[in-house]
């Protein structure tokens, strides 16, 4: 009876804290943000300039990457945990995660992943004044 109880418990713990398309969404943009910051600090000095250009893509890419990635996912809820593909638009490759008591796992992330692209497409929907 208790192996049952525990059971219950266990599979309710799951269901709880499946995260959600809106919270992958947030996550993956912040993982993209680091990304970012990561090759700018290999590519560029760490002048003022640069700084700059970095300040100024976390502001767009935190603003508009949420509804980006949001609109480019298809999540498969299987309640106790959640999978999550991402589709990288213009390069046929996807980013492909597994949601599970609040924590992401990453199963695919593309190593090839263009950040000038990347960051093209995500302009693109800024200057279409896309909402969803």
């Amino acid at each position: 009876m208790k192996k049952y109880i525990l059971l219950i418990i266990v599979v309710l713990a799951l269901i709880g804290t499946n995260p959600t398309k809106e919270k992958y969404s947030v996550w993956l943009t912040d993982k993209v943000i680091v990304l970012m910051d990561k090759k700018i600090n290999e590519t560029a000095d760490q002048s003022i300039l640069t700084n700059f250009t970095k300040e100024f893509l976390h502001g767009i890419v935190s603003s508009i990457g949420p509804t980006f990635v949001n609109h480019n996912t298809s999540r498969t809820n299987f309640y106790l945990f959640s999978t999550y593909n991402t589709e990288i638009p213009g390069t046929g490759d996807s980013v492909k995660a597994i949601g599970i008591l609040n924590h992401y796992i990453p199963i695919h992330i593309p190593k090839n992943i263009n950040l000038k692209d990347l960051q093209n497409e995500i302009l693109q929907y800024k200057d279409k004044g896309v909402s969803l």
